[in-house]
């Protein structure tokens, strides 16, 4: 009975070892050792977190901080814009406030004073064109020399191109 409880021990081991060796079908063992260490990561940022929220009631005049999220000081600038910081200010007043650390920050868009609508001057307003125009009707002539000489430029590299499948060489400009 001692032999049989043996030899069966031993199949079991050498079952257990093999599958450390054995190979699956993409090429990796079956079983890793790293199968067999827990991950700890997640216990080190619980203990880091529930450290935090102790040390909050050891500090004077603060209270502990939410569970997991960081304690930032917001203020106004002298622009009026928004202010984030983990350091308060030294000469102004800075409310406290908690951010979720996995949420997205992003820095909001300063804005810009609006354009100031050109002066337009009495012959353009007469011109019989309604307006308002995307461009004043003084620069409509250039406007339209430029599409003309865009247009010839196409026109010319289209006669070259065909020039060239046809198997001639291109006219020189």
């Amino acid at each position: 009975m001692k032999l049989f409880i043996k030899l069966l021990l031993l199949m079991v081991v050498l079952a257990v070892s093999g599958l450390f060796v054995m190979k699956r079908p993409d090429g990796q063992p079956w079983l890793d050792p790293e199968h067999f260490v827990p991950d700890t990561t997640a216990v080190e940022r619980f203990v880091g977190h529930v450290k935090n929220w102790f040390a909050g009631f050891l500090q004077e005049d603060a209270g502990p901080e939410p569970f997991g999220q960081t304690k930032v000081y917001r203020w106004q600038d002298k622009e009026g814009y928004w202010q984030l910081s983990d350091t308060p200010p030294a000469d102004l007043e800075a409310e406290i406030t908690y951010i979720d650390p996995d949420r997205n920050m992003i820095q909001g868009l300063r804005s810009q004073p609006a354009p100031q609508p050109e002066a337009q001057d009495v012959s353009e307003q007469s011109s019989g064109v309604p307006l308002p125009l995307t461009i004043s009707p003084s620069k409509v002539q250039k406007l339209m020399d430029d599409a003309k000489q865009v247009q010839e430029t196409l026109n010319q590299r289209t006669q070259d191109m065909d020039a060239m499948i046809g198997g001639r060489e291109p006219e020189d400009r």
